[in-house]
């Protein structure tokens, strides 16, 4: 049956909050919709995790929340979040605490983008897939080098944790990533990070002082 309440157009399987031009028409109501559950989904977070982040078993609760916002694709099209053309990834800010905590983060990335074994300067990390896979390997220094000690893959449906002490390296898939990534500390207000040579597994620690990479996207209630 033809709905003839407006213009036809030719089908397209693009949803509308991607297409281009989109951003205009939708923002709106989008984005309106996208800060309701991004409180909502933060303010579950903060209520229900079970410790400091020390430990996996602490963001189990964090993971599931995540990965029910990550589900709400519509949230997430590239209108709000364009993928990265110069750069391998691009990161927005989208929720964060005035203290610097509880830091979400909308990343887009190219296919195939590789992040070398590092940690996230003293504090936790959950991330959940909207689009697109990344191939996570997780290291321990119990033994006084780094070792490989497991592996998962994150794509829509499923969420990864890095403890506050935990090491990952990540290799994304053929697709398009928009994942999500909540970290107990913005990029910020992170310590020194830690950082290790895929061959040698050498050691580098630097802080991350060049934050040009980060593009606040919280509404502008927030940001003032």
């Amino acid at each position: 049956m033809t709905n003839d309440t407006g213009p036809h157009t030719s089908a397209s399987t693009t949803p509308p909050w991607e297409a281009e031009g989109a951003q205009a028409c939708e923002s709106g109501v989008l984005a309106a919709m996208r800060s309701a559950a991004i409180k909502h989904t933060m303010d579950v977070i903060k209520t229900s995790m079970t410790g400091d982040g020390s430990h996996r078993d602490h963001l189990v609760n964090a993971e599931r929340a995540l990965a029910e916002l990550a589900s709400q694709s519509e949230l997430f099209g590239r209108a709000a979040f364009p993928a990265p053309t110069d750069t391998v990834d691009r990161n927005f800010l989208v929720s964060q605490d005035d203290d610097g905590t509880f830091a979400l983060y909308v990343s887009t990335g190219k296919p195939g983008v590789v992040y070398q074994p590092h940690d996230h300067g003293g504090t936790w990390a959950a991330v959940a897939a909207v689009s697109g896979a990344q191939h996570h390997s997780f290291y321990s220094t119990d033994t006084g080098s780094l070792e490989r000690v497991g592996s998962a893959v994150c794509e829509p449906g499923t969420t990864v944790s890095v403890p506050t002490d935990g090491i990952h390296s990540i290799e994304g898939g053929p697709d398009p990533l928009v994942h999500l990534h909540l970290y107990g500390l913005g990029f910020e207000h992170q310590h020194l990070r830690r950082e290790f040579d895929p061959d040698t597994f050498a050691e580098r620690r630097f802080r991350l002082e060049d934050l040009s990479f980060i593009e606040d996207r919280r509404p502008s209630e927030v940001t003032g």
